[in-house]
């Protein structure tokens, strides 16, 4: 009885650690929505960034704040990498709010939208209010008051993100493929597809 417990055991103990050695790749997204969301770069760069993100989640101001200078400086800018941005709104109700603005923003002028990302992240304890008068101070004539078809283009990527289990943010994608929102693993996955 020992034999066959300590043996259960052993074959316990190796599949823990065939597990934890083992380097487990999700499958990528091939379809994801790029059209019509916000891009930064250039349109031919090889590689393709794409973060799903929600402008009430402290782990995307992270990531905006401290990844994205990099992502910007190195792999943007030197012409590797295209990043994309997808609402995945959850974190708040102020959040769906945010991306509504983002999308009123983002008809408007791509640069806007971008400013509105880094606008929103900058600030603390965004309320509806703090978000209109950032939308405002970005475009001065907009009234921002007929969003229902721009409520439904933020559904529909929230919608995308829920079918495919996109359930936290930020969630990073390189090429389809997911990886850890930070400057290091996403440069190593770009610098990957050049290869």
């Amino acid at each position: 009885m020992k034999k066959l417990v300590l043996s259960s055991g052993v074959v316990v103990l190796a599949v823990v650690i065939f597990l934890l050695l083992t380097n487990f790749e999700t499958a990528p997204i091939h379809n994801l929505p790029l059209e019509g969301q916000p891009m930064i770069g250039n349109a031919d760069a090889e590689a393709t960034i794409v973060e799903f993100g929600d402008f009430m989640c402290p782990d995307c101001k992270d990531f905006a704040q401290k990844e994205f200078p990099n992502i910007k400086k190195e792999l943007i800018d030197t012409g590797k990498a295209k990043m994309y941005f997808i609402d995945n709104p959850f974190v708040k109700p102020e959040s769906t709010y945010a991306s509504i603005l983002g999308e009123s923003l983002l008809s408007k002028d791509e640069e806007l939208f971008w400013q509105f990302y880094h606008q929103l992240y900058a600030e603390s304890n965004l309320t509806k209010q703090k978000i209109v008068d950032i939308a405002k101070s970005l475009s001065p004539t907009s009234d921002f008051t007929d969003l229902d078809a721009l409520e439904k283009e933020v559904q529909k990527d929230r919608d995308f993100a829920e079918q495919n289990n996109i359930n936290s943010v930020p969630t990073v994608f390189v090429n389809g493929r997911s990886v850890n929102a930070n400057f290091e693993d996403i440069k190593e996955a770009v610098e990957k597809n050049g290869n």
